[in-house]
């Protein structure tokens, strides 16, 4: 998901860049090519939030993926504490 101050709509193509951390890879960034899949209002008014397919990864950079998720993602559908 993309949080940005314009809208995406869905299904547009584009080719994102992330940054990447030490922590998740020893390269500074992957690029892929990916497309929108829905777009809708953030919480805060001036921004949307857009969700993206990922369309092609090579295996090594699907790990780090993986890795990012693994690391920095967060599940909504987990009981506090």
């Amino acid at each position: 998901m993309i949080v940005s101050q314009d809208p995406i709509p869905a299904d547009q193509d584009v080719r994102l860049r992330l940054e990447l951390t030490t922590d998740v890879a020893d390269k500074p960034f992957l690029e892929f090519p990916a497309r929108s899949i829905w777009c809708h209002p953030d919480l805060e008014p001036s921004l949307h939030n857009t969700g993206f397919e990922i369309l092609e990864l090579t295996p090594e950079d699907a790990r780090i993926i993986q890795k990012i998720i693994e690391t920095f993602g967060f599940r909504d559908n987990e009981p506090t504490r």
